[in-house]
């Protein structure tokens, strides 16, 4: 009775029920002594960039057995506490022609468990799960032919525990479960098979926490039992694992590795697995994330071979307007203005070609408009700002005609009006009111996407102020009270109320309009204002140094 009142084993409630019933006072204390020691449940995933290969990490049977020895008599596992489940004891049925038991109830308990979603029940399903399994294991002379046992645990349940888990943030007590899982059928010491969902739970939480080393090796294990006809799901459903590890390297900003994983789904074309067109946006948009020197020109080669593995007729491949955005913001990141320009037309014709000849994904959309025209805006001049404002208005022509993917928005304009804005003359800076203008009436007419913001205003004034005369400075205050007006009227929804920026800008275009006469008139009530407004709560309008 002692070791019984010092433990709360459920599998050595259950050896010394057996004894009793079939038993004798010996084997009672050695089915104690077997018992006392109980498995360790708390073996850490392996450390990203381990050697240890993933199905050693401490599944309940990994490796060797847990109360093994080495040579000295000590333990080669870590100490473990004594499991304490949260449930009765196993209810059997004893029958004169052997033993027919039944974990229905200790089966609906571990159903209930996963229901409660708490971290604390997802534990005690596991450790419940864990110990009839292993009850199962342990007295096999007893339990005789498990598989004739209707209520056994089986891999339904398997799945609702580590499911519980990983919605419980404990992905690493589902990686050991899933690992036990897998030691099971290997070791063909239990019918519990591998299944994709237990995996691809596992693998998408790792996703979400940004640890890709961790989401490959569950890949890797993933693939090797589907490749063995162990996890039975399409093809198909196997890409879209590995895009969610390419994404995994993607968010952590490697697109080495991202690209990496690609070429390897390149290789397993005769296994039925093949990289699509999302996995190559993935690694597209880590190259445009990621940034680096090299990075377009990577992004403009791996586009291209897109574009030949369409045209040679992989139906898996096929470049959109996704693969040529991303490629096109790629170069106007981190390529030199006038290379940004010439790349991005180039990339720019080619949508509308492969467009023509069938690939409707392709057809260039607002954003590819909106980065072709701020590439013309970064180079500034006269020429770069007519052909931003031709694409403007090619657009409107576009939307007016139906195509609803082109329909110019506030972002649109405003780099219209910044294309303008970097001359620096007289018409320059009437051509971005004008814009400016088009806004405004546009926002009056019930398109809300086309309204006027603090940079639509901002830049207008700064284009006046560049002008550097009198009249100039005038028009800058005519802009500043145009925007103070259409804040006031619209303020429930209005993006465009003044801040520091815009007031120093029309002060600055007095100081550069030279007229020695109005500049202190005009400037020091601007200033005074901004002091009196920020000091009743309008924090944007705080002077700076600037000012």
């Amino acid at each position: 009775q002692q070791p019984l009142q010092e433990t709360s084993s459920l599998m050595l409630r259950l050896s010394c029920s057996t004894a009793l019933r079939h038993g004798t006072r010996s084997q009672i204390l050695r089915n104690v002594r077997n018992s006392v020691t109980v498995l360790d449940y708390s073996s850490e995933v392996p450390a990203a960039g381990s050697t240890q290969q993933p199905r050693s990490a401490g599944g309940l049977f990994a490796g060797a057995h847990p109360n093994s020895v080495n040579g000295n008599g000590t333990s080669t596992r870590p100490a473990a506490s004594v499991l304490r489940p949260p449930v009765n004891d196993i209810q059997r049925n004893a029958q004169q022609n052997g033993s027919l038991m039944s974990f229905k109830n200790e089966v609906e308990e571990i159903v209930n468990l996963c229901k409660q979603q708490t971290p604390d029940s997802a534990r005690k399903a596991e450790e419940l799960l864990r110990t009839i399994i292993q009850y199962i294991e342990s007295n096999k002379d007893d339990v005789g032919d498990y598989t004739l046992i209707a209520d056994r645990p089986k891999n339904i349940h398997f799945e609702l525990v580590i499911s519980s888990l990983v919605k419980n943030n404990n992905v690493q007590r589902a990686w050991n479960l899933n690992e036990y899982m897998d030691n099971l059928f290997q070791g063909k010491r239990y019918d519990a098979r591998p299944v994709y969902t237990c995996f691809q739970a596992i693998l998408s939480e790792f996703v979400k926490s940004g640890d890709a080393k961790r989401a490959e090796m569950t890949l890797d294990r993933m693939f090797e039992l589907w490749n063995a006809k162990v996890i039975e799901v399409e093809p198909e459903t196997m890409t879209i694992a590995f895009n969610n590890v390419i994404n995994a390297y993607a968010k952590t900003g490697n697109a080495k590795k991202a690209n990496d994983m690609l070429k390897f789904m390149g290789r397993l074309y005769d296994h039925g697995v093949h990289p699509d067109s999302i996995s190559f946006n993935i690694v597209l948009k880590a190259y445009a994330q990621c940034g680096g020197r090299d990075a377009p020109q990577h992004a403009s080669k791996l586009l291209r071979f897109m574009e030949e593995c369409f045209e040679k007729g992989d139906p898996h491949v096929r470049p959109d307007r996704v693969s040529y955005n991303t490629v096109m913001d790629c170069w106007i990141k981190y390529g030199s203005a006038k290379e940004a320009v010439k790349q991005s037309e180039d990339l720019f014709d080619r949508m509308w070609a492969m467009s023509k000849n069938g690939n409707r994904d392709a057809r260039p959309d607002g954003f590819t408009y909106n980065t072709l025209m701020n590439a013309f805006a970064r180079t500034g001049g006269e020429l770069a700002a007519v052909k931003t404002e031709d694409l403007l208005r090619q657009m409107e022509e576009m939307y007016q005609a139906g195509d609803t993917t082109v329909k110019p928005d506030t972002v649109t304009f405003n780099t219209a009006i910044k294309a303008w804005t970097n001359i620096g003359d007289w018409q320059a800076a009437e051509n971005a009111e004008a814009i400016l203008t088009l806004m405004e009436e546009l926002y009056k007419g019930g398109e809300v996407k086309s309204a006027p913001d603090r940079i639509s205003y901002n830049s207008v004034i700064h284009a006046w102020t560049k002008c550097g005369d009198e009249e100039a400075a005038e028009r800058a205050d005519d802009v500043l009270r145009r925007m103070e007006i259409f804040h006031e009227a619209n303020r429930s929804k209005s993006k465009a109320e003044p801040d520091v920026v815009t007031y120093n800008s029309v002060m600055n275009a007095w100081v550069q309009s030279k007229s020695n006469k109005r500049i202190y008139e005009k400037v020091a009530p601007l200033f005074d204002r901004m002091m009196r407004e920020s000091e009743q709560g309008r924090t944007k309008l705080m002077p700076d140094h600037i000012s």
